[in-house]
C-alpha cells in the first residue's frame, strides 16, 4: 500500500512540476506579445504621425492629397485592429494562466505540504493587517506597504497584466480615434 501512495505522489510531483514549466512558459509568452503588440502599436502611431505631418500638411494637390488620407485612415483602421487582437489574444492566453493557476492550487493541496504552497496561501499575505513578513528561520523580513494606493491590496500593488492588457490597447485605440478625427477635421475645414 505504501508502494502504491510513494509511486502516485511521485507522479504528482512530477505533474507539479510540468505546471510549474507552463506556467512560467504562459507568463514568459504573456509579457513577450504584450511587448511586441506595444512595440507594433508605437511603430504605426509613430509612422502615421510621421506621414501626417509630412505629406498631407504640405501637400496642395488634392487627388495626392485624397490619397494620404485614405493611406493614414487605413494605417489607423490597422493599428485598432491590431488593439483589438491584442486585447483577445491576451485574455485568452490569461485564461489558460487562470486554469492552470487554479490546477496548481489543487496539486497543491493533493501533496499537502504544510506552509509550502506556492499558489494557494498567498491570499492571507495581502491583508492589510499585514504589512511585515518574517521568513521560517527569522533571517530575513519582508516590508511591504499596508496603506495608500501602493499597498498590496490597493491600485498599484494590484495591478494585474490583464487590467494593462485591457488599459494599454484602449489608450491606442483613443490615439488612432483622435487622429483620425483630426485628419477628417483637417480635409473639410
Amino acid at each position: 500500500m505504501a508502494d502504491i501512495e510513494a509511486k502516485s505522489n511521485s507522479e504528482t510531483i512530477k505533474k507539479y512540476m510540468a505546471l510549474m514549466f507552463l506556467i512560467n512558459e504562459s507568463e514568459k509568452r504573456l509579457n513577450l506579445s504584450e511587448l511586441f503588440f506595444l512595440l507594433l502599436n508605437l511603430a504605426v502611431a509613430l509612422f502615421s504621425i510621421n506621414y501626417i505631418s509630412t505629406f498631407i500638411v504640405i501637400s496642395a494637390d488634392y487627388v495626392m492629397q485624397t490619397f494620404n488620407i485614405f493611406f493614414v485612415l487605413c494605417c489607423f483602421a490597422f493599428g485598432i485592429s491590431i488593439c483589438s487582437y491584442w486585447i483577445t489574444f491576451s485574455m485568452r492566453l490569461q485564461l489558460k494562466l487562470k486554469l492552470r493557476y487554479f490546477q496548481a492550487r489543487y496539486m497543491e493541496r493533493k501533496m499537502d505540504s504544510a506552509g509550502e504552497f506556492i499558489f494557494s496561501d498567498e491570499a492571507p499575505y495581502f491583508s492589510p493587517l499585514i504589512h511585515k513578513l518574517e521568513s521560517p528561520d527569522n533571517k530575513e523580513t519582508l516590508l511591504y506597504p499596508s496603506s495608500g494606493a501602493l499597498r498590496m491590496d490597493g491600485f498599484a500593488g494590484n495591478a494585474q497584466p490583464r487590467h494593462l492588457s485591457l488599459f494599454m490597447p484602449s489608450v491606442f485605440i483613443v490615439i488612432y480615434l483622435a487622429m483620425t478625427l483630426g485628419v477628417i477635421l483637417k480635409l473639410y475645414y
